[in-house]
């Protein structure tokens, strides 16, 4: 086996192929097929890697989490930063469908990985703060009052959104359509002209 030697090492073009490796196997075959075999594998590495970059497969999954969260805090942020940012943060959740699913595969994970479910309780509880945030701004800015919760709309959208990925992994398309009308129609009640913001 390589000497563990590079547990500290963040900048090697090999480590970062096998982070993109563990995220391609959670994104396309789920929490399952990830073994140091198939993760070098995908790589297109030796497994002995897998060990020399990481002292354990928790902590290949937890880098690999921390690199997939760098990478949403960038569309985050953008989305944040719209004119519409409500809309932005449905699109970013809602059409970009890989990340969504990959962060179900997480969950999955954090259910036999404390450490990693401590990682992304802090991940989540940090994004849901920010977007109830923005939610708070749009609707004091919104043109009619309304009644609605900040936390419940910045909750619904990352539930809605989750529930159609889990949903079209099995297959189930039933009423997605009139779902996806119904948060457009009460996203444009508090930010109307949003519905083509792009991300």
């Amino acid at each position: 086996m390589v000497a563990n030697r590079g547990f500290d090492v963040r900048d090697s073009k090999s480590r970062d192929l096998l982070l993109e490796a563990t995220e391609t196997l959670l994104t396309k075959e789920g929490g399952h097929a990830i073994s140091a075999r198939r993760v070098a594998d995908q790589a297109g590495l030796k497994p002995q890697l897998v060990h020399y970059y990481f002292r354990s497969m928790e902590d290949l999954l937890i880098a690999t989490f921390d690199r997939a969260t760098e990478q949403y805090m960038a569309l985050h942020d953008e989305a944040l930063a719209s004119p519409h940012p409500l809309h932005a943060i449905w699109r970013l959740n809602h059409v970009n469908r890989s990340d969504t699913s990959r962060n179900i595969e997480f969950v999955a994970l954090g259910n036999r990985h404390e450490r990693l479910r401590e990682r992304m309780l802090a991940a989540g509880e940090h994004f849901r703060a920010l977007q109830i945030k923005a939610v708070e701004e749009a609707l004091e800015k919104a043109p009619v009052k309304s009644h609605y919760s900040a936390a419940g709309i910045a909750m619904m959208i990352a539930a809605v959104a989750r529930t159609i990925v889990m949903e079209n992994r099995l297959g189930i398309s039933l009423a997605h359509a009139d779902l996806c009308e119904l948060m457009e129609t009460m996203l444009d009640e508090i930010e109307p002209n949003g519905a083509a913001t792009n991300i």
